[in-house]
């Protein structure tokens, strides 16, 4: 069945083929609040543990080179809270190993697109492609029987079941299950568009659903729902798929609504214009700005209350452009930022200790006054250890590592070559070479 991807989709197939050596990347992240940590030691979870390859099959090594699994599997992937998917020697299908090498569960299992663990429960594709979940011992939780699901986040996970083929390509519902498989919200909201699939996850209790008309040639009907099932913001107008993600951080929610209009901006199908509507609201769904009067078109949450948003002027002969950062009150704090770059949000964007960052410029969180990098650091993007690896102090134990891209703050640099610095609300000590400081 064949699906439609957009530029901000990520196109992963159910069947993603397990390689010897690979390790997956965390995802960019916009501010530091979005973080997750590793809570247990390395030596316990195996989060820090690499494949590597010796006569032709494939074991784990640790953070300091030490063999710690033999070379045994055909292929293996990195593991996630205790557990890992490999390839056993002489078997069609996958199964999970635990920091051991043993196999915890029967080798039955498809490759999958994801094998974190969240909540407790890892998601798992039978031999059929179907989606279920199992525990970090091996339990099937929650026996494979949905045509696809995401992660668990929140406590809960969207499960998606299988309606029809569309002209766009599929037409599939969405419902949550709860970490016991109990269906909490029913299937009710629709996926066809191929967003992102965390546009389906929970975040601060919160989730966008999506209304599709499969007769209407246009983008569904985008919303916002709390985990039981209550909508807060209804789904009366649609979401861009580039701009229009609904964003809920810090206490706010933005959405770049959409609408086809003629050339006077007058709502027409076919007119061949758009016309975005660029909304705040907070976490009760009330409207906090419309800032659509205002010649705003993208608007994106960035940390703390705070949003960035794309204000467009067409001019005589090119339209320009610049950003300007509101407050969770719909009220500006910086203005005419990254004038011309329309590119801008692709550095790194957020709020950290009090200060906004944006377009490599750095703003008092309070005054909006401009200041010079007040100590804001990033996460150089590391594949051995997919970030940073911390500790409580310079050369001891590894206890987690901060994710690739993350923001941090930088404190101090100490002359055996590590760093102390600030990460979600604790001093941790990191390479030095491992961080670089934003622009």
């Amino acid at each position: 069945m064949k699906k439609r991807f957009f530029c901000l989709a990520l196109a992963v197939s159910m069947t993603l083929t397990l390689l010897p050596t690979t390790a997956f990347g965390a995802p960019l992240q916009n501010n530091a609040s979005s973080a997750t940590s590793v809570n247990a030691p390395f030596k316990e979870t195996g989060e820090g543990w690499l494949p590597f390859s010796s006569g032709g099959k494939v074991g784990y090594k640790d953070s300091t080179g030490k063999v710690v699994i033999a070379a045994q599997f055909e292929r293996a992937q990195n593991f996630s809270q205790g557990i890992a998917l490999v390839k056993l020697s002489g078997e069609k299908w996958n199964a999970y190993i635990d920091t051991t090498g043993k196999p915890i569960t029967p080798s039955k299992y498809h490759g999958a697109s994801s094998r974190t663990v969240s909540d407790g429960l890892c998601r798992v594709y039978d031999q059929n492609q179907k989606a279920g979940f199992i525990d970090t011992t091996g339990k099937e939780v929650i026996p494979p029987q949905y045509y696809n699901a995401n992660n668990f986040s929140d406590g809960l996970a969207a499960v998606f079941k299988f309606v029809k083929e569309t002209k766009y390509g599929e037409l599939n519902k969405v419902g949550y299950i709860d970490t016991t498989g109990k269906l909490v919200i029913p299937f009710t909201y629709d996926d066809d568009t191929s967003y992102v699939r965390s546009f389906f996850d929970f975040h601060d209790g919160l989730v966008a659903f999506s209304i599709y008309d499969a007769n209407a040639d246009e983008w569904p009907k985008v919303g916002i729902m709390d985990k039981t099932g209550k909508v807060i913001i209804p789904a009366t107008r649609r979401a861009d798929a580039v701009y229009g993600f609904p964003m809920r951080e810090g206490g706010i929610i933005t959405m770049a609504y959409i609408q086809e209009t003629n050339a006077a901006g007058v709502p027409m199908k076919g007119g061949g214009y758009s016309k975005y509507y660029p909304t705040m609201y907070d976490y009760s769904g009330k409207l906090i700005a419309d800032l659509t009067s205002q010649g705003y078109k993208q608007i994106y949450a960035i940390g703390n209350g705070y949003a960035v948003s794309q204000h467009v002027e067409i001019t005589p002969s090119t339209p320009q452009s610049y950003w300007t950062i509101f407050n969770n009150k719909g009220q500006i704090v910086v203005d005419k930022l990254a004038p011309g770059n329309t590119y801008a949000l692709n550095q790194s964007a957020g709020y950290l200790n009090g200060y906004l960052y944006f377009g490599g410029e750095f703003f008092d969180g309070t005054t909006g006054a401009k200041v010079s990098n007040p100590g804001i650091y990033n996460v150089v993007y590391n594949r051995e250890y997919l970030g940073a690896p911390y500790r409580n102090e310079p050369d001891g134990k590894i206890l987690g590592v901060i994710p690739n891209s993350t923001d941090l703050w930088f404190l101090e640099k100490l002359s055996n070559g590590y760093a102390k610095v600030r990460w979600e609300d604790k001093e941790v000590y990191v390479w030095a070479e491992r961080i670089a400081k934003l622009k």
